[in-house]
Parts: C-alpha cells; structure tokens; sequence
C-alpha cells in the first residue's frame, strides 16, 4: 500500500488536502468541550509530540472563517453530528505560536514576540475594513501591524484582537497559544541577568489580558513543555486545568499508541519492524498509556517506505537543544554521576517530581534537574506509579540514550585537562603500552560509564581525546586498505603516523582475545597500504579492547 509522509508539516489541512498519514486524534475535540470544560487549559508534553499539529487541527475545526467539513470527513468527530453541527466553523479563533520567540538577550526577544503578533494581525489584516471596528482598535491594530506597537499595546494584543472579532462576529473567542513556555526557557538558558525576569513579565502580562475574566473569551488552550507554576506566569487566571504527562486523562493524544504504529507499519508492510522501533523509539508512559514519539517513527516509516532495510536513526538529534542534559551533567555531583551511569545502563532512579515549577528553582536542587528531565522527555516513568512522590524514572529508548552519550562524550572533552591526553599521545608514539594504559585508564575513570556503549562509544571517546591534541590530523572511520580504520594519526612534521583499532567486550577476561582481533583486523584488511610509505615511513598499529572503565593497549 503507498502511504505518503509528510514529514515535519504541522498544517492540518494540508495533511488531508495532501492525502497523508494523520493519526486520528480528533476526539479530543469532544472531550475537552463536553467532557473536561474548563475556561482555559494547558497540555503539556515534550517537543516533537505533536502539539503543533494538534492545534492547528483544533483551529481548523472551529475556526468561522474557513469551510472544514471535507478535511474532517470520515474522521472520529464526526462521529458527533450533533456536536460538529454546534461548533464546527462556528468560532472566531485566534491562533499563536511562540515558539520563535527567543534571542541573545530581552531586546532581540521582544522584537521576535512583536514580530509574531504582527505575522497574526497581517493574515487577518481584513478586520481594520469592517464598519464595525472603532477607530481607537484600528489604530491599535495597525501599530501592531507594522510592529510600531508601544509595550502596553503589545501585552494588550489578545484583548484588542478579540474584542475586535467578537465585535465583528457576535460569538466570544477561542485561543490558542502554542509553546507558551519557549520564551521563557530560552531567556533562562541565556543566563543574563535581566533577559529571564523581564521575558517572564512580558509572558504573564500578556497572558494574563486574555485568560483572566475576559469577556471575549470562550475557550483557550496552551501547549508547552513545562508546567510553569501558576503564581509565576498564571496568577488570578481562574478556570483553570493543567493536563501534563502524569495526567491520565487526555494521556493517548499526544505521540502514537502502540496499535497506532501498528497501523503505521502494516501500511508500509513493515510490521516486522515492531521490535526495532519498540527499542528505538518507545518507551515513554503517559498517565496510563504506552506512547511512541511520532516524530521519531513517521520519519522512520518514511525511510522504511522507500528501502524496507533502512536503520533507524537518531531524528531527534537534531530538532531541539539537548542543553538540559549538559546542564545536569554539570551541575552532577558524583552521587549524581553513579545515577547517571545507573540510568544510562538501564537501571533506574526514584524521584519526586515538582509539578510546579519555577525556573528559579531549577538551579537550587539538583532533584528540579530531574522534573524538567522528565518533562522534556529525556526520562520517562518506569511503571505506571500515580502521583508525583517516589516516581521511579528511566531512559525511555535507545535514541535518548544515544543523546545522553553524546552530551557526556561532549561535556567530557570541553572540561577535560589536555595534559594526558599529550601524555597518551606521547606514550603511544614512544610505544610504551604500560604508559598509554596507564593514562587512557584514567580517563576512562573520569568519565561516565555505559557497559552498552559499544565499540562506537569507545571508538568516539578516543577520537575526541585524541583530537584534543594539537600538531596532529586525527581522522576518524578513514578509508584503508579493504575498510574503515577506527583512528588514523599523521604526523607531517616528523613523517610518522598511527593506526589504532578500537573493540569492546563485554567480558572482562576476554579482553586479550578481543585486543588481538582488533591488531588481525588491521592486517586482514592491510590498512597500512592506504598510508605513503614514502611520506610515513613510519607506520605504528594498536589494538585497544574496553571493558567498562578498564582498557588494555597492544601495538602490532
């Protein structure tokens, strides 16, 4: 069966104009009109979990200006004739992402908070023509227009704006307002003095205009990562449910259950790739719910549909900042540490989860470090535990564990002292192996551990502790002979260069075994014919075998 993908398209409509994969997820319109009303609500879930798209197709489907009973057709809401006849197309909606909002410091910030607010007033730029406007909204729409708005008429937009719909339309407004908590995370991460207590006056200003008893309003609805706590950003703003991924109402909307990437993988004629993608990309338990990261498997079943053996990779890598991991690897005392190398080798640890947070707090306890892990999607629950005392957390699938190993390899070397890296370096040319095990040992006992790493750990942990060293070309994966070496060192000055293979075990008492494959390796696949014996007459060839925080050193 062709299914087409499109990945990263957060449009709705565009999904079903396009005739492409959408898990259908729309009964949540149901549930959060006539089954959970509240005045205002926030989800929130880590990134890439579909929040975006949610929205959109909430706007869709109430928005009054548009005509969605086609891209609705045959979906779960329909199901609800009477409430689709009540509310589809029957709502003036404004819809607002702030995920953009961020920059070098409070200034450049603001202008991009300005610039969403004018990007919104442009695609309904129709409404200063109606005969309804008076002139004091007109005025103030076009100011926030042309982005010439004074700072009381930027936190004051969502009221003008709504005002001038219901004006217009005679119904009160729904507003959404999507990644709510961007702003501020940012302005925390930049860790200037006024960037974070300034960004979050503005968010709650301009919140706080349309969510606390507005007249206008007749539903909002925000999505962020994080539970900010309500005397922070949410203060007076009454009727008002938080649903977060301890929640287990509403736990099945955001991210894939496990039937739906079933369904996914029957489409594609894939479904034996259940188990790759359970150890990739599963793992994550909302309220009572088994979830998948969707971002993670549409681009995997995508990559799937075109070449039925494609691996899978790490999508997430690349879409957000991993930097709360460098955080709490380095706010990580070494109590901290053995949790990590616990976590990262699949164990778990038990914490209380802070529901309510401040981003103040973060840095005072390092147990705040684990909330915002947790809310991000970097741990997951390991049962179905309810509540937030003695919550036990886990890793939740090899793509985070693969991230957590990048940022320990990267925190590792940035603080890492270059005197024995030199030391190593120099020992292994000298080819004296007692020095160069001497020295790599204590690295390896300075790092993080993972008994799973694998050799590509071990061969990633060599290479940046090589590549620390200056005067040297230190290549990594090169081309020799019949395949790829590990590590490749030249020297240009004194005409010399270095061959190392690196392998792993499991095993300690294996580890001589496993040091001579790496050196037969070297021979069987004569990666020394790839070097000039003209210019590197001088060729030196190590095999090194690691076993956790241990590691021997033969040289050919």
């Amino acid at each position: 069966m062709c299914v087409k993908f499109n990945i990263g398209e957060e449009f709705f409509r565009d999904l079903r104009e396009g005739n492409c994969y959408y898990a259908d997820k729309t009964e949540i319109l149901y549930e959060l009109i006539e089954e959970s009303p509240s005045k205002v609500t926030l989800f929130t879930r880590p990134r890439r979990f579909g929040k975006t798209l949610m929205l959109d197709m909430i706007e869709n489907f109430f928005n009054i200006t548009k005509d969605s009973q086609e891209i609705f057709k045959g979906l779960n809401i329909t199901k609800h004739k009477e409430f689709c006849d009540k509310y589809m197309n029957k709502y003036p909606v404004i819809f607002i992402s702030l995920k953009e909002v961020e920059g070098y410091d409070f200034e450049s910030a603001y202008k991009k908070f300005a610039g969403v607010i004018s990007k919104f007033c442009k695609s309904v730029s129709n409404l200063i023509d109606n005969e309804k406007i008076n002139d004091n909204d007109r005025d103030v729409f076009k100011k926030l227009e042309t982005m010439t708005a004074d700072r009381a008429q930027i936190t004051s937009a969502l009221d003008t704006l709504m005002r001038m719909l219901y004006t217009i339309y005679g119904k009160k407004v729904i507003v959404l307002i999507d990644e709510y908590d961007v702003p501020i995370s940012k302005a925390y991460n930049k860790d200037k003095n006024d960037y974070y207590p300034k960004m979050v006056s503005l968010i709650r200003e301009f919140l706080n205009e349309a969510l606390k008893t507005n007249q206008y309003l007749q539903y909002g609805l925000l999505t962020g990562c994080l539970r900010i706590s309500k005397e922070s950003i949410f203060t007076g703003v009454n009727n008002f449910k938080t649903y977060s991924i301890l929640n287990e109402k509403f736990s099945s909307y955001f991210g894939f259950t496990e039937n739906e990437v079933k369904d996914i993988l029957a489409k594609i004629s894939c479904s034996d790739k259940l188990p790759v993608v359970k150890e990739w990309y599963d793992g994550y338990i909302f309220g009572d719910n088994h979830m998948y990261c969707p971002w993670d498997v549409i681009n995997y079943a995508a990559d799937l549909s075109y070449n039925n053996a494609a691996l899978p990779q790490n999508y997430w890598q690349n879409t957000s900042s991993n930097d709360v991991i460098a955080q709490f690897i380095d706010m990580a005392n070494d109590g901290i540490k053995l949790e990590l190398e616990g976590l990262l080798n699949g164990g778990t640890v038990t914490k209380n989860i802070n529901d309510n947070l401040n981003y103040e707090l973060i840095k005072s306890n390092i147990n705040n470090i684990y909330t915002v892990l947790f809310t991000t999607g970097y741990l997951t629950k390991a049962d179905f535990t309810q509540g937030t005392k003695n919550i036990r957390l886990k890793i939740p699938n090899k793509e985070i564990t693969d991230l957590f190993e990048s940022q320990v390899l990267q925190y590792f070397e940035a603080s890492l002292d270059l005197e024995t890296p030199k030391n190593l370096i120099d020992a292994l040319w000298d080819g004296d192996v007692e020095k160069a095990m001497e020295y790599f040992n204590d690295l390896l006992m300075n790092t993080i551990s993972y008994h799973d790493y694998g050799e590509s750990y071990y061969h990633a942990f060599l290479t940046g502790v090589l590549s620390k060293v200056n005067n040297y070309e230190v290549k990594s994966n090169m081309e020799c002979g019949t395949g790829r070496a590990d590590i490749v060192i030249r020297d240009y000055r004194k005409h010399r260069a270095m061959i190392i293979e690196t392998k792993f075990t499991k095993d300690a008492e294996k580890l001589n075994e496993v040091c001579d494959e790496a050196i037969a390796q070297i021979d069987r696949r004569n990666y020394e014919s790839t070097l000039n014996k003209v210019v590197y007459p001088d060729v030196i060839c190590f095999g090194i075998a690691c076993f956790e925080k241990m590691a021997i050193i033969k040289m050919k």
